[in-house]
């Protein structure tokens, strides 16, 4: 997902990995969940692979207690969790920008009466309904 290598990222600092911005938000992420016991979210966020290309991303950093060390409460390391949402996001969009193309459509036929018998369906099926009820070609169901 990174665009990175295991060799690349194993035993290295997030500033050996990333650029500044990148690296001091990870860092930052990092120390608060150890501080703190408490996992960090950052949803929809953006995350930068090594090749330049921008992901949409949930991430989640968990702290991870020692087992050995059981009576203290603090972690000892974290986990980080990044989930990859660009192809949804990718697709939220396309669905919002049919539907803003569409809707003009759907107005116009139900200002000039044809949506009159409107069921709760999405509008292009009503589009399409309402185009052959004004064809004169209505189809029994």
């Amino acid at each position: 997902m990174t665009g990175l290598t295991r060799h690349q990222v194993i035993g290295r600092t997030w500033h050996e990995v990333y650029g500044r911005q990148f690296a001091d938000l990870y860092r930052e992420m990092d120390r608060r969940a150890i501080a703190d016991g408490h996992q960090i979210e950052r949803p929809r966020d953006v995350m930068l692979r090594a090749d330049g290309r921008t992901l949409i991303v949930n991430q989640r950093v968990v702290p991870v207690f020692d087992g050995a060390q059981a009576e203290q409460q603090s972690a000892s390391y974290v986990m980080s969790i990044v989930d990859d949402l660009t192809d949804e996001v990718r697709a939220e969009t396309a669905l919002r920008r049919d539907r803003n193309a569409l809707s003009p459509v759907c107005r116009e036929h139900r200002s000039a009466g044809v949506h009159r018998q409107c069921r709760p369906d999405p509008c292009a099926v009503r589009s399409i309904r309402a185009m052959r009820n004004w064809s004169g070609r209505r189809r029994r169901s």
